[in-house]
């Protein structure tokens, strides 16, 4: 059913928006780390880091003084 499918779009598209409108913050880093322990510092998933941080991904481990970006505990819902 066309509508169906349609009303199953704009859900997804609203789930896509509250993703979207998290609110991200950086942190330099103080000491060499992977990107596990940061998320798990952050209360993040690895998944969210990754997400954020494709330019980490080249090595299993984020040398001191790179900046890595992370979801704060705030969530914006986007209107």
């Amino acid at each position: 059913n066309v509508l169906s499918f349609y009303a199953s779009l704009k859900r997804i598209q609203a789930d896509v928006e509250r993703v979207i409108a998290r609110a991200t913050a950086t942190q330099v880093l103080q000491k060499d780390t992977t990107l596990d322990e940061f998320a798990r510092a952050k209360s993040n998933t690895l998944i969210d880091i990754m997400s954020l941080n494709v330019q980490a991904l080249r090595s299993p481990v984020v040398l001191k003084g790179q900046t890595l970006r992370y979801y704060t505990g705030t969530r914006r819902i986007a209107a």
